[in-house]
C-alpha cells in the first residue's frame, strides 16, 4: 500500500476567499477587507508602533480578468508524496507515448527531483482574448488554428499581429474551399460522378497529389503533429489554387454543362472538398461544419463529425501519371520562361517535337500528328493550340521561337538517357473568342467552333 496523497500541514489562515479578515484575526479586523479598511485598521492598532509611514507607487500583481489586486493568502493544499511512489511511476513512464516525446524527458525529470507534488489549484484556467477597443476580435476558429500551430512549442506567443497572421492563411483557405464547392454545385446527384478509370489524366494526377496529402495528414495527426497537419494544408492548397484551379478554369466555365471532360473535373473537386474538410475539422470545426452541411450528394449524416474519417481509394496512388505529369509541367516551364512579361500562353500555338520515348510517355496527354485547343497537354499549357510531331515542322515561319533542349527520361529497364525536345512558339492564328476569351476564333466577332456548340446546346434545352 502507498500512502501518496496527503495533508501536510495544519495552519490557520486569517483571511477569507473574499479577502476580509477572518474571526480569528480578532474582533476588530473580523470582516474588514485586507486591502481597504482593513489595512488601515491594523496602522491604526499599531499606534505610536509605527515608526514611519508614507505612500509611494511600486509594482503588484493584478487579476486580467477583472483588473483588480491580487490578494495572496495561505490556504489548505493537497499533495501527492512523490517520493514514496517515485520508482513506480518512473517504470509505468517507461511504457507511455507522449507527444512531444521531450514531454516525457520533462515529466521523468519532475519526478526525480520532487519530494511533493501539489495536486490542487485555487485558480481560475483560461488565457485572455483581445477584446479591447481597437483590437480586432477573432472567431473560435482561428485561436484553434492558432493552438494548434502552437501545440508542440514550450513558448507561445500570442497577440493580434499574430492572429492577423494566421488569419490571412485562415482565409486563403476558406476562399479555395468556396471557389470549390462554388462549382460542385452541379452534381445534384451521385451518378454524376465519373469512374476513375475514365477521368482525364491531369484530374488523375490531382487524386493521386490528393492520395500523397491524405497519407501524409493522417500521419502526422496519429503523431499529434498538428503544425505539421496545418503545413501541410497551406502547401496543398497553394499548388491547388495556383495550378489546377487554374487550369481547369475555362473547362468548367466554357465547357458543355454535362460534358464528361467538365465532369470529370468537378468530380476531383467534389473529391478535394470532401477530404479538405475533414482534415481541417479537428481544428477548424465551425468552417468545416458549415461547409459541409451544404454540399450536394451527402447521403446520410449531414456533419462532417458524424461520417467518419475521409477514405481516399488506393487507385488514386498513381505514380506513373505523376511521373508523366513532371515531364509536361517541365516542358511547360519551358514555354513559360521563353514568354515574355507582356504576354500570356493563350496568345500562343506551340508544336512540340520530342524523341520517341518522350513522345510515348506524353501520349495520354495528346496523341501526336493533329493540332488541339482541348486536349490534356493543351489545357496544361494553357495555349491556344498544341501539336505533337514526330518529326520537326517542314517550314517554320519568321515570326516563331524556338526552343530546344534534352530532358533526363527513366526508361523502363531503369537506365536514364537525356532525349531531345523542341518547342516552336508561335503566335495564335486566331482570333479571340468573345465568349472564352481564348484565341481559337476565325472572327473576333464570333464566338469559336466550341463556344458555338456549347451554345446550340443550351438552346436546344429551353
Amino acid at each position: 500500500m502507498y500512502t501518496i496523497v496527503y495533508k501536510k500541514h495544519d495552519k490557520t489562515s486569517l483571511v477569507d476567499e473574499d479577502g476580509c479578515f477572518t474571526v480569528e484575526a480578532g474582533e476588530e479586523l473580523h470582516g474588514k477587507n485586507v486591502l481597504a479598511d482593513g489595512n488601515n485598521k491594523v496602522l491604526d492598532m499599531l499606534g505610536s508602533n509605527v515608526l514611519h509611514q508614507e505612500l509611494f507607487e511600486h509594482s503588484y500583481p493584478y487579476d486580467w480578468r477583472t483588473d483588480k489586486p491580487v490578494i495572496i493568502r495561505a490556504s489548505r493544499q493537497w499533495f501527492i508524496a512523490t517520493e514514496k511512489i517515485k520508482e513506480r511511476a518512473l517504470s509505468l513512464l517507461e511504457d507511455i507515448e507522449m507527444s512531444p516525446p521531450r514531454y516525457k524527458q520533462d515529466m521523468s525529470g519532475l519526478l526525480r527531483g520532487r519530494p511533493y507534488w501539489c495536486i490542487s489549484r485555487q485558480r481560475a484556467w483560461g488565457v485572455p482574448i483581445p477584446d479591447k477597443e481597437n483590437e480586432p476580435a477573432f472567431g473560435i476558429d482561428l485561436l484553434r488554428y492558432w493552438a494548434a500551430y502552437n501545440y508542440q512549442d514550450n513558448q507561445v506567443s500570442l497577440g493580434p499581429s499574430i492572429l492577423k497572421k494566421h488569419n490571412t492563411r485562415l482565409l486563403k483557405i476558406s476562399k479555395v474551399l468556396r471557389y470549390l464547392v462554388g462549382n460542385i454545385h452541379d452534381l445534384d446527384s451521385s451518378d454524376k460522378l465519373v469512374e476513375y478509370t475514365q477521368l482525364l489524366p491531369q484530374d488523375k494526377y490531382m487524386l493521386h497529389f490528393l492520395y500523397q496529402f491524405s497519407l501524409k495528414t493522417t500521419s502526422a495527426y496519429e503523431n499529434y503533429e498538428f503544425a505539421r497537419v496545418l503545413n501541410r494544408t497551406e502547401n496543398f492548397i497553394d499548388e491547388l489554387s495556383s495550378f489546377y484551379c487554374h487550369v481547369t478554369k475555362d473547362r468548367l466555365l466554357c465547357s458543355e454543362k454535362y460534358s464528361v471532360s467538365r465532369l470529370s473535373a468537378l468530380t476531383v473537386f467534389w473529391y478535394l472538398t470532401d477530404t479538405l474538410l475533414h482534415t481541417l475539422a479537428p481544428i477548424t470545426p465551425h468552417i468545416a461544419e458549415g461547409t459541409y452541411s451544404s454540399l450536394p450528394i451527402i447521403q446520410g449524416e449531414r456533419s462532417v463529425f458524424k461520417s467518419g474519417w475521409f477514405k481516399c481509394d488506393p487507385s488514386w496512388n498513381n505514380p506513373g501519371i505523376s511521373e508523366v505529369m513532371e515531364i509536361v509541367l517541365g516542358l511547360r516551364e519551358k514555354f513559360y520562361y521563353a514568354l515574355d512579361n507582356n504576354s500570356q500562353a493563350k496568345e500562343f500555338d506551340v508544336v512540340i517535337h520530342t524523341s520517341s520515348p518522350l513522345r510515348n510517355c506524353m501520349k495520354v496527354f495528346q496523341p501526336e500528328g493533329y493540332p488541339s485547343c482541348t486536349s490534356p497537354l493543351n489545357e496544361v499549357f494553357q495555349a491556344a493550340v498544341t501539336t505533337v510531331l514526330g518529326k520537326p515542322p517542314p517550314i517554320l515561319p519568321d515570326d516563331s521561337q524556338i526552343v530546344s533542349g534534352k530532358w533526363p527520361f527513366k526508361h523502363k529497364d531503369g537506365t536514364s538517357k537525356e532525349e531531345p525536345y523542341t518547342l516552336v512558339i508561335l503566335p495564335a492564328e486566331n482570333h479571340k473568342c468573345p465568349r472564352c476569351y481564348r484565341y481559337l476564333a476565325a472572327s473576333s466577332t464570333q464566338p469559336c467552333d466550341r463556344c458555338m456548340e456549347v451554345i446550340a446546346g443550351q438552346w436546344a434545352d429551353y
